[in-house]
């Protein structure tokens, strides 16, 4: 399914092999065999992204525990994990708490941005949040920057389980060879939250 229900042997479609994917997709999937109980299912997330910067630097500082690989991070197609003894939990992750997350992007040749998105972590029992608000510029050529959108993803609830998401903004169609995306990180009163976010998905 790629719908977000529960597939079945009556109503689900058979995987065939041809499925074509032109956007991010959740699929789930269940073997079943006559006579035997089905499988468990699975779940697969499949996240486009079209466009990979020529070069890219951060122009705040990381946290000194979730470094990642700096601002490569955002663009090297690893995936975080969540659980802290899993590796893809402690390598894949750059986080902030204390100041925004400012990247910027350049491109060689101007690229049609048409949407930008961030796949982060949530983790409600250890503080770790949404962004509170994104903030996608963009300029081509010698331009100055112009706001392209902005970005706000749900808060968690009390008690959710850990999760990884993605919050998404789709853009009228615009000509870029820079971009300065900012990520704020959450904060209520003096209690500020940590972001982690592994990847950004240009398209």
């Amino acid at each position: 399914t790629q719908d977000g229900s529960e597939p079945d042997s009556i109503r689900s479609p058979v995987f065939d092999g041809n499925t074509i994917l032109q956007q991010h997709t959740t699929i789930k999937a269940k073997a079943f065999k006559t006579g035997w109980y089905s499988s468990e299912v699975v779940t697969f997330d499949f996240l486009k992204n079209s466009f990979i910067p020529d070069s890219v630097r951060l122009l705040t500082k990381l946290n000194d525990v979730h470094q990642a690989e700096g601002a490569v991070t955002f663009f090297n197609r690893k995936l975080g994990a969540i659980g802290a003894n899993n590796p893809a939990w402690a390598n894949y992750w750059a986080g902030v708490r204390n100041n925004d997350m400012v990247l910027e992007a350049r491109f060689d040749q101007a690229i049609p941005l048409t949407s930008v998105g961030l796949h982060y972590m949530v983790e409600e029992a250890t503080g770790i949040f949404p962004p509170a608000l994104v903030e996608v510029w963009g300029a081509v050529g010698s331009e100055s920057p112009k706001l392209l959108g902005k970005l706000t993803a749900p808060l968690p609830v009390k008690g959710e389980k850990p999760s990884l998401k993605l919050v998404q903004k789709e853009l009228p169609m615009k000509q870029v060879s820079y971009l300065r995306i900012i990520a704020r990180p959450y904060q209520k009163g003096n209690n500020r939250y940590l972001l982690l976010v592994d990847e950004m998905f240009l398209n």
